[in-house]
């Protein structure tokens, strides 16, 4: 079993309510991103990365366990909204009264710290922040 947290790339439905998917749409629409104060963390894997991983498990010697897909470096959101709006112009707004939905309750740090990973040979070459930036030249 492979755990996937967080994922990105430019084949990505920007119309989801996703986090980086709204980030993204209000560049494209040039209309401002509202946000609470509230800091959280997510680990996006780069496709390359996810397609290394599962390569490593295709070829592994009889595996049976649970893997977490890792990148290099998760990110903060507001990390990421400073890197957005330093690099593509990203308006936003931060506003207490911005209330989001999460059907599966809140996670501040929605990433794993599992290294098991590592014992297939799998390591990551982007974090976060390199997955989102890569992977936006094909979108923005």
């Amino acid at each position: 079993d492979l755990r996937l947290f967080s994922f990105f790339s430019r084949f990505i439905n920007l119309d989801t309510k996703f986090l980086i998917c709204e980030m993204v749409s209000s560049i494209m629409q040039n209309k401002k991103f509202l946000t609470d104060e509230t800091d959280f963390y997510r680990d996006y894997i780069h496709p390359k990365d996810l397609f290394s991983y599962v390569k490593k498990c295709i070829y592994g010697n009889s595996l049976n366990g649970v893997f977490d897909v890792c990148s290099k470096k998760p990110i903060g959101k507001f990390e990421l909204l400073n890197f957005l709006k330093e690099k593509y112009g990203l308006q936003y707004e931060i506003n207490s009264r911005v209330k989001f939905s999460n059907p599966t309750g809140f996670k501040r740090n929605y990433y794993s710290e599992s290294r098991k990973a590592e014992s297939l040979g799998y390591k990551p070459e982007y974090s976060s922040i390199d997955t989102i930036l890569d992977e936006l030249l094909f979108i923005i």
